[in-house]
């Protein structure tokens, strides 16, 4: 567990935190929070080593996938145990216009509400978080504060506080996050009863890595909003009639002002760069939340980009949890078809290129180095990159590095183009080494139509 530490690859998740009550979960200088282990002793480590996501001595992803769906007829290295695959969205659309993508994550969570299987939801939302945070995790206990607290949240938070506050009740709640919180929580289920208890449903958000709350700041600086104004921002505002890409980020001061603008045309907000990205999630293998009963993403697929309402892809494990989704069909609720694996797949690629591809270079750089790294299902060296991508690799790893350095300074000058300066030259040099050639592109769609004739 030291080794997670002091490698500064710690989530900030809050597990450790929840069973010693020796951590404690604080905010580095950049904004990313970080499990305080100073004060616990060996067998306090040992312990915390085996319930934490990032540990390499805790249950990986495929042992607990076992465990976890022993009924799963389906399973796929890079989507893990499966009962069924699906795209679709709410039906209603005055419901769908307020979510993030298909809307199908809010109405499971009602619907689980309404059916009294669960009490409340411990998710990420607005009413979350310590002073000074824009979000954190909270307890939802009706359907409005489910509503409320809806959304995309893009700001690394973590869930000591509210699972606790969960465990202090005899209540049972639905657990929503992304892989690396949601499979914190199974681990800290196998140790303990009353985790598991408390926590009947546990939903995972498809995540390609999460952002320190720099990331917030830094796209609404640009809309005239700095840091120190900056009281509330939605990263994804739906435009009717575009495509599902081109979403808007609002922000509002502190005045009640909003301002808002095409995300895609504020510097930064491509995931490609990495800014504000954790270290931990350059070590991460799972992107469909392999150990959520469902796990809900984005369908970034050219069938759904004209779809501006957003469309959601499904990855349906517990069988229960199907179920619901059939009711909800035949009553009208939702709409969804069958995906394929390789429409899921293909649907998160990028995600694929990072978390396997890349995943696989930075650690056998870690071995050339002799330093230390978790140990993953993605082996050091066994997927080869070409030298491009290995340029773009090491590229995005030091834009991440700079973007908190380069954003702090930034702050404390309070010139915003200082970043700018500093940043502009690694995104231009991105760009030039991510174009693909028009030979790329034809190559690429010939593999992907030969996929569908013969997958």
């Amino acid at each position: 567990m030291i080794e997670v530490a002091s490698n500064n690859i710690c989530v900030g998740c809050g597990a450790c935190a929840v069973v010693n009550s020796k951590v404690s979960i604080v905010r580095d200088k950049y904004g990313m929070p970080r499990a305080n282990l100073t004060d616990v002793d060996r067998d306090g480590l040992k312990f915390i080593a085996s319930i934490c996501p990032v540990s390499s001595v805790s249950d990986n992803e495929d042992v607990l996938g076992v465990e976890l769906f022993p009924r799963a007829k389906n399973f796929d290295s890079g989507i893990g145990k499966y009962e069924s695959l699906h795209a679709g969205r709410v039906s209603d659309d005055s419901v769908v216009r307020g979510s993030s993508s298909g809307g199908l994550t809010t109405w499971l969570l009602v619907e689980l509400l309404a059916r009294g299987e669960i009490d409340g939801v411990v998710h990420v939302g607005k009413d979350g978080g310590d002073e000074g945070d824009l979000f954190g995790f909270c307890v939802s206990s009706s359907v409005e504060e489910v509503l409320e607290n809806r959304k995309s949240q893009y700001y690394a938070a973590s869930f000591d506080g509210a699972v606790r506050q969960a465990l202090a009740t005899t209540k049972r709640y639905a657990f929503v996050g992304v892989p690396c919180h949601v499979k914190a929580l199974r681990l800290l289920s196998k140790h303990d009863v009353s985790v598991r208890n408390s926590f009947p449903f546990v939903i995972g958000l498809v995540c390609g890595h999460l952002k320190s709350p720099a990331f917030a700041e830094l796209l609404a600086w640009q809309l005239g909003i700095p840091p120190r104004d900056l009281a509330a921002v939605d990263f994804r505002v739906k435009a009717p009639g575009k495509q599902v890409h081109e979403y808007l980020f609002s922000a509002t001061d502190k005045s009640g002002a909003k301002h808002e603008r095409t995300s895609s045309k504020l510097f930064g907000a491509l995931w490609g760069h990495a800014a504000f990205q954790l270290e931990a999630c350059d070590y991460c293998d799972d992107i469909f939340a392999e150990t959520a009963d469902v796990c809900f993403g984005d369908a970034w697929l050219p069938k759904y980009a004209n779809e501006w309402r957003g469309t959601n892809v499904v990855v349906v494990r517990n069988a229960a949890i199907g179920e619901i989704f059939v009711g909800g069909k035949e009553r009208g609720d939702v709409s969804f078809e069958p995906l394929s694996p390789r429409d899921l797949v293909e649907s998160n690629a990028g995600n694929f290129r990072h978390r396997r591809d890349g995943l696989s270079f930075r650690l056998e750089e870690k071995v050339r180095a002799g330093t230390w790294a978790p140990i993953k299902r993605v082996l050091p060296g066994s997927v080869g990159l070409t030298r491009r991508r290995r340029s773009i690799v090491r590229l995005r790893q030091r834009m991440s590095t700079l973007s908190h350095e380069s954003f702090l300074r930034a702050k404390s000058k309070d010139d915003l183009n200082l970043y700018f300066l500093d940043m502009s030259p690694y995104a231009e040099k991105m760009a030039r080494l991510s174009r693909v050639s028009v030979f790329e592109r034809i190559v690429r769609k010939a593999f992907r139509v030969l996929g569908r004739i013969f997958g």
